[in-house]
């Protein structure tokens, strides 16, 4: 082999090495953030909410779901009344009977 082969083989395996830790390194992004902060559960809606729809009627929907966001991020004045609990047996009931996973 000459010598340019050599080198473009090495090239292509150094190139593959690094792609390879980049997306070791992403995968856990989301863990170790995860880990970093404190995280609180939150009802997102995932759907749009008409006006004057119940919050009820927007859960048997599916319109909202549980999602982690850490403490530092819940707005100004957001209401401590803990509605996921409230609320949190209908939409994992509902997130259990779409997830295929779970059926």
């Amino acid at each position: 082999m000459d010598r340019r082969k050599v080198l473009l083989i090495v090239a292509t395996l150094v190139a593959a090495l690094g792609t390879a830790l980049v997306f070791l390194y992403v995968r856990g992004a989301d863990v170790r953030a995860e880990e970093r902060f404190e995280t609180v559960k939150v009802l997102r809606a995932v759907q749009s909410i008409e006006a004057g729809e119940a919050i009820e009627a927007a859960a048997q929907a599916g319109k909202l779901q549980l999602q982690s966001v850490p403490r530092e991020q819940l707005l100004n004045g957001h209401d401590d009344i803990d509605l996921t609990l409230k609320y949190e047996s209908d939409i994992t009931r509902f997130e259990a009977a779409h997830d295929p996973l779970l059926s």
